[in-house]
């Protein structure tokens, strides 16, 4: 079951759902071709830069590799400009999340309060400012309270796995079955569309599987972390 540890850290590293939208409305050919080459390029990027950091991180320090690989090494040069380098990185994508997590809000809030466009326009502007206020403030205090970013990434990758498998299988599934209401006249490849079906279940089945013992073993990880550095506290008194 250990293999299971390793997936919240790769559901967080692959996860990019959230900044598809507006990195595909600021795309100047708005076609699938196109923004499928742009997702090939940016995965391919990835699996190599992952790959060869965490390659050459296990070489360098084995077993005792730290879960920030940057904590690994000695501070010196090198390691302030990968931190000004890993705060950029910050820097540029803290705004495409920012502007997900506010559509997302304003969106709820409008829906439940039933507000009326000319409204929703008047006050756009005054929330955007308290939600983004509100946004940035929690960031600052979690950076500052939680003790490292493994944490972090255990259980933020156990809800990566709810994008990455659950949402897109409803979404498959519920375009899936409208295909489907509409009848044969509309939709010829009903095999297609029954078996992608299947597969939207399936994707639905893993993400709830995959969630659940993620965050499951992440709570016990900490449960049991927490009881080894109090009984190494007490031992030391």
């Amino acid at each position: 079951m250990d293999i299971f540890l390793v997936i919240p850290e790769i559901c967080f590293a692959y996860q990019c759902h959230m900044s598809i939208i507006p990195i595909y409305s600021c795309m100047e050919n708005r076609n699938l071709k196109e923004f499928s080459k742009t997702v090939s390029l940016a995965m391919v990027l990835c699996v190599l830069c992952y790959t060869m950091t965490a390659t050459l991180g296990y070489l360098q320090f084995g077993h005792g590799i730290t879960n920030d690989i940057i904590l690994s090494f000695d501070p010196d040069v090198t390691v302030i400009i990968a931190v000004v380098l890993i705060a950029v990185k910050t820097y540029t994508a803290y705004p495409i999340y920012l502007f997900c997590g506010r559509a997302a809000f304003d969106s709820v809030w409008n829906s439940a309060l039933r507000l009326s466009p000319e409204v929703i326009e008047q006050r756009e502007r005054k929330m955007r400012i308290v939600v983004t206020l509100i946004w940035f403030t929690i960031t600052v205090v979690l950076a500052i309270f939680i003790p490292n970013i493994g944490v972090v990434i255990e259980f933020l990758g156990a809800l990566s796995a709810l994008l990455i498998f659950l949402f897109p299988g409803m979404c498959l599934m519920k375009s899936m079955l409208d295909k489907k209401d509409k009848g044969p006249e509309v939709n010829p490849n009903s095999n297609r569309t029954t078996f992608l079906i299947f597969v939207g279940c399936a994707f639905i089945t893993l993400g709830v599987f995959i969630f659940g013992l993620t965050l499951c073993q992440a709570i016990q990880k900490d449960i049991h972390g927490t009881k080894a550095d109090t009984s190494k506290y007490t031992c030391s008194n």
